[in-house]
């Protein structure tokens, strides 16, 4: 034999020596009988039943029984919830109580007195800061300011919008 053929032969007689406890594993499993949970159910036959587990609760308590009877009265209660579905559109009145001119002269009256623009542009109003969309009173809300005009607008949903510009200092 050439050397060529006896390293083939050594190769082939390694992997069957490896492969061999495989092989083994697999025969012995295939016929040895199963064991365990899966073994007990498997051997079942239909004219048997199987096992099944058994749990009695404990007896209710009279308050436990009390709230049960209480549940099963309200459940056949049903109502309605007012969040599922407008059943009518209700309009808001922003200025029932305050005349027109009233609110107007809010608006006109107020005093802007500096705009800082930017990502978020601020506009102080009265003394206090205010974005775009801050609300101020009587339902006027800031809905523009702009820092090159040094202007702000203000929008109501009744009427329509006023400008506020910074005023200069009089000496």
């Amino acid at each position: 034999m050439n050397s060529r053929r006896l390293k083939q032969l050594r190769h082939e007689a390694a992997m069957l020596g490896g492969a061999a406890p495989v092989v083994a594993l697999i025969v012995v499993r295939a016929f040895a009988p199963v064991q365990g949970p899966a073994g007990a159910l498997a051997s079942t036959t239909p004219d048997e039943p199987a096992l099944t587990a058994r749990f009695d609760p404990p007896e209710l308590t009279s308050r436990q029984r009390t709230m049960l009877a209480y549940a099963d009265s309200i459940r056949d209660e049903t109502s309605e919830s007012p969040f599922l579905a407008a059943t009518e559109r209700v309009e808001l009145q922003i200025d029932q109580a305050m005349p027109e001119s009233e609110s107007l002269r809010f608006a006109q009256a107020l005093r802007l007195t500096s705009v800082v623009g930017g990502a978020t542009p601020v506009a102080i109003i009265d003394g206090k800061p205010r974005r775009v969309n801050d609300p101020l009173e009587f339902g006027w809300w800031v809905s523009s300011i702009d820092a090159s005009t040094s202007t702000v607008t203000l929008s109501h949903k009744l009427y329509d919008d006023t400008v506020l510009k910074i005023e200069p200092k009089l000496p």
